[in-house]
């Protein structure tokens, strides 16, 4: 989380799966505006932050959704 907020995102959640087939860590956050979020996603520094988290996880995706209210997947 810190990593992302250094690049303009705030955090808005973290979930932790125990078992089942789904994602175990799934982190939110959101960003002033899609232009914001599209330069932070296609900076160094977001490619920087991948590859360190990409050595202690398998299968990392991240997926980008319009910020609605309420709880959304």
């Amino acid at each position: 989380m810190p990593g992302l907020l250094k690049l303009g995102l705030q955090p808005t959640e973290v979930w932790f799966t125990a078992f089942g087939d789904c994602p175990q860590i799934q982190a939110g956050g959101l960003a002033p505006d899609l232009a914001t979020l599209d330069t932070i996603v296609h900076s160094p520094d977001w490619d920087e932050l991948r590859q360190k988290l990409e050595a202690y996880v398998t299968d990392f995706h991240h997926k980008i959704v319009p910020a609605v209210g309420g709880f959304q997947l």
